[in-house]
């Protein structure tokens, strides 16, 4: 009974920060014997702050404002240093922008609403061990995913002076985009009792969106036509926005089956991911 009181205590002190700005990474390294073979299910939630850089130094700013992502993972020991593993599940993300601006006279607002729909996401990684001191165990973790959308979106645009303000009208339109994450956390992982361990380190996590958007045609309207059709590649590589930090506990419930919940965070994103994991 006293290991449910020490998880339950664990994951109670981690709930501010269990923010997790990547696909579910786990510890950093290798967890199987040679040939011995893993099957996870895992969920991740994230949120995350995208921008095109323009030529003139302006930034585009798109904002992910829900991503639920969901793996079935197949992990298979290759040495006792290294852990290979192959993912495929469905992910399923919306996103927001907007920007003032100035038109003559008047003063207006664009707001975005992008619904990117629920597809498939698929990737892989592997996790590797460097060394040990004691009960503590260094390594690295990376992985990479890639998924395709066909979704919705819609733009509202207001008049924000004048007679009649606010003066609202909206614009439907489809878009097409190609999502590719990659991640990489080295850290370390601390032994505390034979069934339960917490890790941690240094976060890398890289996001590369291009957004393709075409807009309906809308009668007298002369800002929305049938051949308005643009393309965009947002980023989270400015500065320091793709370096955080991650952390995590697992837990083992039985010789083969354990459960681990993880927590990252970098400059541009944030969420939340929760692994169980069984070893055969």
């Amino acid at each position: 009974m006293k290991r449910y009181f020490v998880l339950f205590g664990i994951l109670a002190s981690m709930t501010p920060v269990l923010v997790s700005a990547a696909d579910p990474l786990g510890p950093p390294k290798a967890s199987l014997a040679p040939g011995q073979l893993g099957l996870g299910v895992e969920y991740s939630y994230a949120q995350l702050q995208l921008e095109k850089v323009r030529r003139n130094g302006q930034t585009l700013p798109l904002d992910i404002d829900d991503m639920h992502t969901a793996y079935l993972t197949l992990s298979v020991g290759v040495t006792e240093w290294l852990d290979l593993f192959l993912r495929v599940g469905g992910i399923d993300m919306e996103g927001s922008r907007s920007r003032d601006y100035r038109k003559g006279k008047g003063r207006y607002r664009d707001d975005y609403d992008y619904d990117y729909g629920t597809d498939v996401i698929y990737g892989g990684g592997a996790r590797v061990t460097f060394g040990s001191i004691g009960n503590v165990t260094f390594g690295a973790v990376g992985s990479f995913s890639y998924a395709e959308f066909d979704g919705d979106y819609l733009k509202l645009m207001t008049r924000l002076n004048g007679p009649g303000s606010p003066d609202s009208q909206g614009v439907r339109g489809s878009l097409d985009a190609e999502l590719q994450q990659i991640s990489v956390g080295v850290g370390a992982t601390w032994q505390l009792r034979e069934y339960l361990s917490i890790y941690g380190g240094g976060l890398l996590h890289h996001v590369r969106l291009h957004q393709g958007i075409r807009e309906d045609y809308v009668p007298g309207d002369t800002r929305a036509s049938s051949s308005n059709e643009r393309s965009t590649v947002f980023k989270n590589d400015d500065g320091g926005s793709m370096l955080g930090g991650y952390a995590g506990v697992q837990w083992s419930i039985s010789e083969a089956l354990s459960l681990t919940v993880e927590g990252s965070l970098t400059e541009d994103s944030l969420g939340g991911s929760t692994m169980l994991s069984w070893a055969f």
